[in-house]
């Protein structure tokens, strides 16, 4: 899934980085379409955010219970008082492949950017409310018939200005675009190789244990048949 997810957040930032908008565009800024849709941008990047963030806090929950419960099962080593007491490795006790699976699995989930994917989420949402603000300013307190003069100078005129205004709003747009699906790339990224590396340890945690693992290994007496 995440190798998917990595090609189309992928594709998505190549092909935000090369946009680019027309001048010849035939929706203005202060038409009400135009706000509608960044409203409604930012209300559906405000909820990609909290389910990201939730997602994101259940998926480590989960793992951490079920790491946490893990080690119930494990009969702690004999304390001795001129010893310091090794915490329990998995690999080193060579224990069942599901206690690698397990302690790989919360380490990868830490280690994840999720900080930075959040950061570029604000950062669009705080951009775009800006760019809502700002037309809604304009619309507000609008020119009036009489500033905006007669002669077809004063016309060109502002309108060389709403156009200057419209680049530099969606070059900004366009940058906070850019580095949310740079950021959603890379956190795609550090999660196929999380699950990689998930896999190949507890392929290998299980050929040592298959391989006189199981009889080293000394489980509490409540512990499962794994």
């Amino acid at each position: 899934m995440w190798t998917a997810m990595l090609e189309c957040h992928n594709a998505q930032y190549i092909t935000v980085s090369l946009a680019y908008h027309m001048k010849n565009s035939t929706t203005p800024q202060q038409s009400e379409s135009y706000r509608h849709a960044i409203t409604n941008l930012q209300n559906e990047i405000e909820c990609f955010t909290s389910s990201f963030v939730n997602w994101i806090d259940a998926q480590k929950s989960y793992v951490e219970a079920l790491n946490a419960w893990l080690q119930k099962c494990v009969l702690p080593p004999e304390e001795r008082s001129w010893r310091r007491r090794v915490p329990f490795s998995p690999r080193r006790a060579l224990a069942p492949p599901i206690f690698v699976l397990f302690g790989d699995w919360l380490t990868g989930i830490n280690s994840l950017p999720s900080k930075e994917v959040t950061d570029s989420l604000k950062g669009l949402v705080s951009n775009l409310h800006d760019l809502f603000e700002q037309q809604k300013e304009e619309k507000q307190g609008g020119r009036k018939p009489e500033q905006m003069g007669i002669n077809g100078e004063l016309e060109q005129e502002g309108n060389t200005e709403e156009k200057c205004e419209s680049n530099s709003n969606f070059v900004t747009l366009q940058a906070s675009l850019t580095g949310l699906f740079d950021q959603m790339t890379k956190f795609s990224e550090a999660l196929v190789k999380v699950y990689e590396n998930v896999k190949q340890g507890t392929e290998q945690a299980s050929a040592a244990y298959i391989n006189g693992g199981r009889f080293r290994f000394q489980p509490g007496l409540d512990t499962l048949c794994l």
